[in-house]
């Protein structure tokens, strides 16, 4: 294990992990519709912040957000710029440029560019927002269970995009239990803004 994994939190535990689960997940779906709202609203004006500091011809990797997750749609509808989606491919996930009104139903139901678009080089995105059940201040993440994100973004082709956690503030935890192969966020953003990260632990 490596040094940065051992300041992050306590090794990841399946019964933790589930519990952890369940208890963000009560929390999420606590939220009200106008707290929801107003969060996405929130959220949205930090990331005009940060990514006006990015590459303007260079895409950004979002993502169609489940029912309990933070819709980006504000986002959305504030920036001109190239949007990537995700598009679940076996294990992976490949990010394809597309528009949100194109998106059609693919894994599991979720919002994906269509199959016959083609992925983006991963090299050539400026960030990778990036959803969770769980995060902590060392950049750690919990999410749902299928390891896309993690196989990945675990790829060096992708070191050069700037990878963003996207939260409400209740999913924000001391610690997380994590593994080798987890990867960190290098910025956290919830609807109280910018969560400063411990530079030790924000890096793969």
């Amino acid at each position: 294990m490596s040094a940065d994994a051992k300041h992050a939190g306590p090794l990841a535990d399946p019964v933790t992990k589930a519990s952890l689960r369940r208890d963000l997940r009560r929390a999420r779906r606590g939220l009200s519709p106008d707290a929801r709202q107003a969060a996405h609203e929130a959220i949205a004006d930090a990331l005009v912040t940060v990514l006006a500091d990015l590459p303007a011809a260079a895409p950004i990797a979002l993502y169609a957000a489940r029912p309990d997750e933070v819709d980006l749609a504000p986002l959305v509808a504030r920036i001109g710029r190239r949007l990537a989606w995700p598009r679940v491919d076996g294990l992976l996930l490949s990010f394809v440029e597309a528009r949100a009104n194109d998106l059609v139903p693919g894994y599991r139901g979720l919002l994906e560019p269509p199959p016959d678009r083609t992925a983006l080089d991963p090299r050539a995105l400026a960030a990778v927002l990036v959803p969770g059940l769980g995060f902590d201040p060392h950049g750690g993440r919990l999410g749902t269970g299928g390891g896309h994100y993690d196989r990945t973004l675990a790829d060096p082709a992708f070191a050069t995009a700037l990878r963003i956690g996207i939260a409400y503030a209740c999913q924000v935890v001391p610690a997380l239990p994590v593994e080798p192969h987890d990867i960190r966020m290098q910025l956290l953003v919830t609807d109280l803004g910018l969560v400063p990260l411990d530079p030790r632990t924000s890096a793969c």
